[in-house]
């Protein structure tokens, strides 16, 4: 991402409660956590993000479930679109943290207790309303989030809908031209452009930013006082930046599962990180324990179990072990280059396993960008974006 250089503004006006910590699909880390699962969402309230950012369609069979792409294959590892799946068949796969796809009401049901949490919900629907809309806003309703809530989409219909039957609750107009903005109340690009920004501003609307994660482009953004927030990978690294001292426990409302070794225990510990003492109780493998409150300190979780006895977070499973959870696709960005013979080229598979054939074919020589990798029977398969993959026989990894 480039930036124009800028002389330090003022403080940016507040949006909401000030500077906005957005946390794109939870604290993902560029894949280092799996987006959208419980794992990267308690990471992201543990350092103090204040929206949760989430992407929303809708099951054949009318269940809103929270994932950035339609099909399942880059993140659960499973060649099957969402939208025309009963959800039931959905649950069966599990992503790299060992969880499966999760239901917007469940995301709710966990963080509803605690009104640091808020959410950024975009609707995928990319030219119409897919009827969704009314559906996602009687669930909110429900549980009576409305002040906690901020609509996205890139489609202009869908936020019409949207500000028809919920006119209370703000929307933002993702990614396409800022001057059709309407009655919308932010736009939200994936660069800074000071002519937006003005434009924006003398509209009385309001600018988000997209896609910085690193700690320079954070702090330019922030300086240069014309946006009101960054939708960042890294919600921690942006609140080192706004200077952030503070990260206290925060309410949650779930359970665990301890994982360690068969039969074998981990330790109780009376507070967490640094000021942990060993409570003399230990916790069996497998067993399974609700959860009140999640803390995070020096990149590591804990999870407080009731009455100030903490589990470390590297000990702690959502979802028994699925029999695909280890199979799931781990994700990594970079590019690649097609290595074969010139003038040929290799197959492009629609699974993480070379036993679909997609129709495509990638010549030799070529660059891609790639999002994921997967292990199969030896091989190392990589995403090339959805459900498109290539056996990583046939590749030169450049970066």
């Amino acid at each position: 991402m480039k930036f124009p250089k800028i002389l330090l503004g003022a403080a940016t006006l507040p949006f909401l409660f000030g500077f906005t910590n957005i946390a794109h699909r939870g604290d993902n880390e560029a894949g280092q956590y799996s987006e959208h699962s419980f794992q990267a969402y308690d990471r992201a309230i543990a350092q103090r993000a204040d929206y949760i950012e989430m992407d929303i369609h809708r099951t054949a069979d009318g269940v809103l479930v929270v994932s950035h792409d339609n099909n399942m294959s880059k993140i659960f590892g499973a060649n099957i679109n969402i939208t025309e799946s009963k959800y039931a068949d959905l649950v069966k796969y599990h992503n790299h943290a060992g969880e499966p796809i999760h239901t917007l009401k469940e995301v709710f049901d966990r963080y509803k207790n605690n009104p640091n949490v808020k959410f950024m919900i975009e609707t995928k629907n990319e030219t119409s309303p897919t009827g969704m809309e009314q559906q996602l806003v009687n669930l909110i309703n429900s549980y009576g989030l409305q002040n906690r809530v901020l609509f996205e989409s890139f489609s202009e219909p869908s936020l019409k809908v949207l500000s028809q039957i919920a006119p209370n609750i703000p929307r933002t107009l993702l990614g396409r031209n800022y001057r059709d903005i309407g009655n919308n109340q932010y736009f939200a690009s994936y660069y800074y452009n000071p002519t937006i920004s003005e434009y924006l501003k003398a509209h009385g609307k309001k600018y988000l930013v997209w896609g910085a994660d690193s700690e320079e482009a954070m702090r330019k953004l922030v300086e240069q006082g014309n946006i009101e927030g960054i939708i960042t990978n890294f919600p921690g690294r942006l609140s080192q930046v706004l200077g952030v001292t503070s990260y206290p426990a925060q309410d949650i409302q779930g359970k665990i599962i301890i994982k360690y070794r068969k039969n074998g225990a981990v330790n109780v510990w009376n507070g967490y990180g640094k000021s942990a003492k060993f409570s003399g109780q230990r916790v069996k493998d497998g067993t399974e324990h609700a959860v009140s409150q999640v803390a995070i300190q020096n990149g590591k979780t804990w999870y407080n179990l009731g009455n100030n006895h903490w589990i470390d977070g590297q000990y702690v499973a959502f979802y028994a072990s699925a029999n695909k959870a280890g199979q799931a696709p781990v994700q990594r960005k970079g590019v690649l280059k097609i290595k074969y013979r010139p003038g040929y080229s290799v197959n492009m598979w629609n699974n993480p396993n070379g036993t679909h054939f997609s129709g495509r074919r990638l010549k030799h020589g070529t660059s891609w960008k790639y999002y994921a990798t997967a292990q199969s029977n030896g091989h190392t398969f990589y995403n090339l974006g959805a459900n498109q993959w290539v056996d990583g026989h046939y590749v030169t990894v450049i970066r």
